[in-house]
C-alpha cells in the first residue's frame, strides 16, 4: 500500500510517496513488534506513542478515554502503549497524522488536543 502525501508545510508541489514498512510506521510513531498476534496474522502487535494512542482512540470513536488512565506498554518501550492493529488501521493513522501536521485542528477535539 502507497499513500501520497505533501512532501513539507512550505511547498504544497512536492509530493511524496509513502511506502508501509517498519520504517515509515516508526517515523509516524507506529513501532512494529509481530504480525504472530493473532492464528490468521491479521494483526499485528504495535507499541504506539502517547499522540497515536490518542489519534487511535479518536478514531474508534473513544474519546472520552483519557490516554493517560490506560497501561503503558509492557513491551520494548513502557512510555509507549501496546496494541493491536490491522494494516488498514495503520494507514488510517498515518493519513490522519499527514492531514493533522498542514492542519493542526484537525488533530483537535473541542480545541483541546487528542493527547497530552
Amino acid at each position: 500500500m502507497r499513500i501520497f502525501g505533501l512532501y513539507n508545510r512550505k511547498d504544497y508541489k512536492m509530493v511524496e510517496t509513502f511506502r508501509i514498512d517498519n520504517e515509515t510506521m516508526a517515523r509516524f510513531g507506529i513501532h512494529f513488534l509481530t504480525s504472530e498476534a493473532d492464528a490468521l496474522s491479521m494483526r499485528m502487535l504495535c507499541e504506539v506513542t502517547p499522540e497515536v494512542m490518542g489519534i487511535l482512540l479518536q478514531y474508534m470513536g473513544l474519546s472520552s478515554v483519557d490516554p493517560n488512565t490506560l497501561p503503558r506498554s509492557g513491551y520494548n518501550n513502557k512510555s509507549m502503549y501496546s496494541c493491536f492493529l490491522t494494516w488498514e488501521v495503520v494507514e488510517d493513522l498515518i493519513i490522519m497524522k499527514l492531514v493533522g501536521i498542514f492542519c493542526p485542528s484537525f488533530l483537535t477535539n473541542g480545541g483541546q488536543s487528542w493527547y497530552n
